[in-house]
């Protein structure tokens, strides 16, 4: 199995986990810690893809390093998918009344959003470099950790994006 092909497959799988399951009456699951896993190595593959499509072999897995070292055009096209995700998702939560922020006791989530989820793409790559082991290894740490999964699908949303470019 070639690397993109194995890239795909836990792009796939990621999705598939954040797919919502009704496990009862007002209840349902999402395998998020698995999704985050799958995420960020879909990503890793990704990169390290474009990279070897350079003639150049790369090891490890932190996000920053290999993004680095992909060609200018295709940082810019992550980048901006990055930016329309981002600017899509502040939007519709500033869009969020006060008062209802309040009434429903989300007020304080909301500003930890704000503070933790709406920074720009080189804040959130050096914050989740590493976020394949982060969170594989979660268990093992007990450091709260945050994830912005617009970045991690932007990675694999842009780098698939200047693949299929490649391929016309």
């Amino acid at each position: 199995m070639t690397i993109l092909n194995t890239a795909h497959s836990f792009y796939l799988a990621s999705k598939r986990c954040l797919e919502m399951r009704e496990t009862g009456k007002n209840s349902f699951e999402m395998l998020m810690l698995p999704a985050i896993v799958n995420l960020s190595f879909a990503a890793e593959l990704y990169l390290k893809y474009l990279i070897e499509q350079k003639g150049e072999k790369v090891k490890g897995h932190n996000l920053k390093k290999l993004f680095n070292n992909l060609e200018e055009e295709h940082k810019i096209c992550i980048i901006s998918i990055f930016d329309k995700i981002q600017n899509n998702k502040q939007d519709r939560m500033k869009k969020v009344p006060s008062n209802v922020a309040e009434k429903l006791n989300i007020k304080k989530h909301l500003d930890l959003i704000e503070k933790n989820f709406y920074k720009d793409f080189d804040a959130l790559i050096d914050q989740q470099a590493d976020s394949f082991v982060d969170w594989r290894y979660l268990h093992e740490n007990e450091n709260f950790r945050h994830i912005n999964l617009n970045l991690l699908f932007s990675i694999c949303d842009g780098a698939r994006e200047v693949i299929s470019g490649k391929k016309e």
